[in-house]
């Protein structure tokens, strides 16, 4: 009673007398009306004789190809012609042909992403899959909570049942602001029509991401040109510009003519997170207190990589910074009193204390003081010189 042709294929059903006619018999196919004009039998006509009426008789139901998503339908009806009274006019069973449509309704959009660059437009295309029984409107929309400054044109496209196949361009600007986001937003697509197939139908959204040109960019600098040994050296990374709305991480080096270890202790990281909203974050160094005179030694911190994902953001300047380890203690010299009798040597005592790195030399000279060169004591000089420790 039913048959099922694949667009642009063909199914078959048979027809054949049940008992032997008077006369021969005539049996009449047609397509009832209302049925889809694409479903077509073959042949429209069937003759059973009086000496063939017991063999089968093959009709083949085709379904032309389409346009349409539709699995078209149709009625095809058998009358009955013949001067055998008992056949002429008899009811025959009407077979249902229902049309396996290649074509699958839907909506496709070029893309599923778009990047505007800020102060400019980027497009993309929607056009219908198949042909619709009545005009598609779809409706384009900014999703809540995506950036105002993203706007799509037009808001509606219009689909005829004559123009359906035809790319129709949707653009997205993203307007010109202060700040130095990426700003999102996802545009959605709703289908109004009478057409129930492709009312409401799902359609993939697409998502801007706006390519800005605001830059925003990190510094650094020292709290102090200076620290005594033992006092932590401070850095602070400024962020210039507008302020990110994700954390920000700064990489960062740590170098000078100071050595880890021995005058400073080295950082557990090498980055610094600074808070979405944050204009600032801080790295702190500190130094060892030794007993070496060593002053002057620099520590030097110098900005290495930035990582963000929605923000634009680089290094700027200045990109390093330098502080200078002064040594907290100091060496000193010192000479002891001396006495000796008229014609003896006096003999004084000289000590440095402190560490040094290099050997060091202290030129001596007599000087009157009570006593009157040449007469009370014998002027002299000379060289000390005081090795390493």
């Amino acid at each position: 009673m039913s048959v099922n042709p694949a667009e642009g294929g063909a199914a078959t059903y048979t027809v054949v007398l049940d008992t032997e006619p008077t006369a021969s018999v005539d049996i009449m196919v047609a397509r009832a009306l209302g049925g889809d004009t694409d479903l077509t039998a073959s042949p429209d006509t069937l003759t059973f004789t009086t000496t063939d009426w017991s063999m089968e008789q093959t009709v083949t139901v085709s379904a032309g190809e389409d346009a349409d998503g539709l699995d078209g339908t149709a009625s095809f009806t058998h009358t009955a012609v013949s001067a055998d009274g008992t056949y002429h006019g008899i009811t025959i069973d009407s077979v249902t042909a229902t049309e396996d449509d290649n074509d699958e309704i839907g909506v496709t959009v070029s893309t599923m992403s778009v990047n505007p660059a800020e102060g400019g437009a980027a497009t993309y295309t929607v056009v219908l899959d198949t042909e619709p029984t009545a005009s598609v409107d779809i409706m384009v929309a900014r999703a809540l909570g995506g950036d105002t400054d993203l706007t799509a044109s037009p808001d509606t496209l219009t689909f005829t049942t004559t123009d359906w196949s035809m790319e129709q361009t949707v653009t997205v600007s993203a307007g010109e602001d202060a700040d130095a986001l990426y700003g999102t937003a996802s545009f959605t697509h709703t289908a109004v029509s009478a057409d129930s197939t492709y009312h409401g139908i799902t359609i993939d959204s697409v998502t801007a991401i706006e390519d800005d040109n605001d830059a925003t960019t990190v510094s650094v600098s020292a709290d102090a040109a200076s620290v005594n040994e033992g006092v932590a050296a401070r850095f602070t990374v400024t962020v210039n510009g507008a302020l990110t709305i994700e954390d920000l991480t700064v990489g960062f080096t740590v170098s000078g003519t100071a050595t880890a270890g021995s005058d400073y202790t080295a950082p557990i990281s090498t980055s610094l997170t600074i808070p979405a909203g944050s204009p600032s974050g801080s790295v702190a160094i500190g130094t060892i207190e030794d007993s070496v005179l060593d002053d002057g030694e620099t520590l030097i911190v110098a900005l290495a990589s930035v990582s963000n994902t929605v923000n634009l953001v680089s290094i700027g300047t200045p990109n390093s910074a330098t502080v200078t380890i002064s040594d907290g203690g100091t060496v000193t010299l010192s000479i002891s009193d001396a006495a000796a009798d008229e014609g003896a040597t006096a003999r004084f005592t000289v000590t440095m204390s402190g560490r040094v790195e290099s050997e060091v030399t202290v030129d001596w000279n007599t000087r009157d003081n009570t006593a009157t060169a040449p007469y009370d004591y014998a002027a002299a000089s000379g060289r000390l010189t005081f090795g390493l420790g």
